[in-house]
């Protein structure tokens, strides 16, 4: 349920199939044309991949995309630097344990990859309203992967999103981890009901953590659960002393329940929302061993990289 390093590690570590793949898309060799299409094919392929699972919010949507476009502008210009080398190419038959091979393989590996990111879940989804409004908002951790959604082995959280706010430049906060929580756009931003129902849970005591502490024992921090639509929604991680409901209220669709914080087991400011079946106010039925159920927000399914 937090955005520690695993984030700032996954979206290094995601730059790594945009730089082979950019490097074995663009810069042909000696084998011939239909090589190097071969190659181009395979490059573009792992840069998709990239781009779909990485998370841009890290570093800034804009400075990610930058990013790609000026590496793959770079490698433009190795490669037309290349093909004057090697002009015109040759017939000479491809070999295919240095060219074929290894891009059916990682074709097929990427066919695999994009059922398995994109598939949609199995299970019959519960229909809310997203708890954000009038906002820039970005799910950071979700789907039905682990890949893109660390949450996902967890029972209750198995549909879980981290949901962030962008400010200018997609960028999260100002500056790439700042230590001050205001820097974080979805500090005290307003949090509203996304069903109308009954409050089953809430808290509103916890402190918010300074950036770079967590409270291992207080998972979920400040929350509110509501019962709705045969399901528990839990969001978590309010700001201290913000929530404005309790157990026992009615609440309506759109009613303002309290703001983004940083209390609870947590690393950096945004949302927590998932569902469970059934009632419970139970937090470890909340937290792990409830069955998650996939949520549609305005009729759609969020994974990491969705947006309004």
């Amino acid at each position: 349920m937090n955005l520690p390093m695993f984030s700032f590690l996954a979206g290094i570590a995601s730059a790594t199939p945009l730089l082979v793949g950019a490097t074995f898309m663009l810069v042909p060799t000696a084998h011939g044309g239909l090589a190097w299409a071969l190659q181009a094919i395979t490059g573009l392929i792992f840069a998709t991949i990239w781009f779909f699972v990485a998370p841009t919010h890290i570093f800034g949507t804009a400075a990610s995309i930058g990013s790609i476009i000026g590496t793959i502008v770079v490698l433009c210009a190795i490669a037309l630097w290349k093909i004057r080398a090697l002009w015109p190419f040759s017939a000479a038959p491809i070999q295919p344990l240095k060219v074929v091979l290894p891009s059916l393989a990682v074709m097929a590996f990427a066919a695999m990859g994009a059922l398995y990111l994109f598939r949609q879940p199995d299970e019959p989804p519960v229909a809310l309203e997203m708890p954000l409004r009038n906002v820039q908002w970005y799910v950071a951790h979700g789907g039905p992967t682990l890949l893109t959604n660390p949450h996902h082995s967890v029972p209750a959280q198995r549909h879980a999103n981290d949901i962030v706010v962008l400010g200018p430049g997609g960028k999260r906060a100002n500056g790439l981890r700042p230590q001050a929580l205001d820097d974080y756009y979805a500090y005290r931003v307003p949090v509203v009901s996304p069903c109308t129902g009954r409050v089953l849970a809430a808290r509103n005591d916890l402190p918010d953590q300074a950036i770079g502490q967590a409270d291992s024992v207080n998972l979920a921090g400040n929350f509110v659960a509501i019962a709705c639509h045969g399901v528990t929604v839990l969001l978590a991680h309010l700001r201290a002393g913000s929530v404005e409901v309790k157990a026992g209220d009615e609440v309506r669709s759109g009613q303002a329940l309290g703001q983004i914080g940083n209390s609870g087991n947590t690393s950096e400011p945004h949302l927590h929302i998932h569902a469970i079946r059934g009632e419970s106010a139970d937090l470890r039925a909340l937290l792990s061993s409830g069955e998650g159920v996939p949520i549609l927000f305005d009729g759609r399914y969020l994974r990491r990289g969705s947006r309004p």
